[in-house]
C-alpha cells in the first residue's frame, strides 16, 4: 500500500493532460508530486500526466485496480510511442516549412488517408495500439504524429525531383481534424473528419470502402478547382507505419501492391 503524506499533498509542477478514469482528477487530491518532484503519486485517479518542464507526457494509474500509484516523472522519456525521434522530429516540420506550391509539377500524385484512428485492426502499426488504448484522445494524437512521420518521410519526401505528392485525408475520427493539420501542414489539400457511420465488426469492409471514396471525393474536387492531373492516387490507411520508401512514379497504374500498406486505387484521370 502506498501512503501518502500530507506535505506530498502540496501543489506542485505536476498537471493532467488527459483523464481516463470516471473518478475526476484533482490535483493536491487525487494526484500530486513526491518527493524532489520527480515522481507523482495517484490515488482514484488515471490519466496521461506531465510534470514541470519540457518532459513528454506519461501515463500513470495502469494497470487498474490498484488503490494507488507512484509514477516517475521521466518514464515518457524512454517510452517510444510518447518521444517523437529525431527522423520523426524533422520529417514532421518539412511541410511546415515547405512553400505553397503552384501545381507545375509534371507528375503528380494522391495519397489517399483513410479509416479510423485507434482501430482494433491490427496493421503495421501495431506495435504501437497497446499504447493508444490506456493515451484517449492524447495517445490518438501520438499515433497519428509517428504515422504522418513514416507518410511524409516515405512517401511525400521520396518522390523525385519534379514529382508533388499531395494528401488528402479522410477519418471516423470527428476530434482528429486539429491533429492531422498540425501533423501534415500544406501537404494536406483537403480533410473531412466524421462521427463513425458503421460500428458493428460485420460493416467494417462498407466503412473502410466509404472512407475511401471520400478521400477520393476530397481529391477531385481539389483536382478541379486547382485543373491538375494526377498520375496514380495511392490508399493507406491513416494508421499505418510505413517502414520503407514507396516510389509511386515507379509503380503499375493497373495493380499497385507496396509493401506494408492496406489497398491502392487505380489512376486517376
Amino acid at each position: 500500500e502506498i501512503r501518502v503524506s500530507p506535505l506530498s499533498r502540496m501543489p506542485c509542477g505536476a498537471s493532467l493532460v488527459e483523464q481516463h478514469s470516471f473518478a475526476r482528477c484533482e490535483r493536491g487530491v487525487s494526484f500530486g508530486c513526491l518527493g524532489t518532484s520527480r515522481s507523482i503519486w495517484v490515488q482514484n485517479c488515471r490519466g496521461v500526466f506531465r510534470c514541470a518542464g519540457r518532459r513528454p507526457p506519461f501515463r500513470c494509474g495502469y494497470p487498474e485496480g490498484a488503490p494507488a500509484y507512484n509514477c516517475s516523472c521521466g518514464s515518457g522519456r524512454g517510452d517510444p510511442f510518447w518521444t517523437l525521434s529525431d527522423e520523426e522530429t524533422q520529417a514532421l516540420a518539412r511541410p511546415r516549412e515547405a512553400e505553397e506550391r503552384r501545381g507545375d509539377s509534371p507528375h503528380r500524385f494522391a495519397l489517399l488517408l483513410h479509416g479510423m484512428l485507434g482501430t482494433e485492426v491490427r496493421s503495421s502499426s501495431s506495435d504501437f495500439h497497446g499504447k493508444w488504448h490506456d493515451g484517449g484522445h492524447a495517445g490518438k494524437r501520438m499515433l497519428l504524429r509517428h504515422c504522418a512521420a513514416s507518410h511524409l518521410k516515405y512517401v511525400v519526401d521520396a518522390a523525385a525531383r519534379g514529382e508533388q505528392v499531395d494528401v488528402f485525408a479522410h477519418s471516423w475520427n470527428r476530434e482528429a481534424a486539429p491533429w492531422f493539420d498540425e501533423a501534415y501542414g500544406v501537404v494536406l489539400r483537403g480533410s473531412r473528419h466524421e462521427p463513425p457511420q458503421y460500428t458493428s465488426q460485420a460493416l467494417k469492409a462498407r466503412s473502410q470502402a466509404l472512407s475511401i471514396g471520400r478521400a477520393a471525393l476530397l481529391m477531385r474536387e481539389f483536382a478541379a478547382l486547382r485543373n491538375v492531373t494526377y498520375n496514380l492516387a495511392l490508399a493507406i490507411r491513416t494508421d499505418a507505419v510505413l517502414s520503407s520508401p514507396v516510389n509511386l512514379h515507379r509503380m503499375p497504374a493497373e495493380t499497385v501492391a507496396p509493401p506494408r500498406t492496406r489497398a491502392a486505387s487505380p489512376t486517376i484521370q
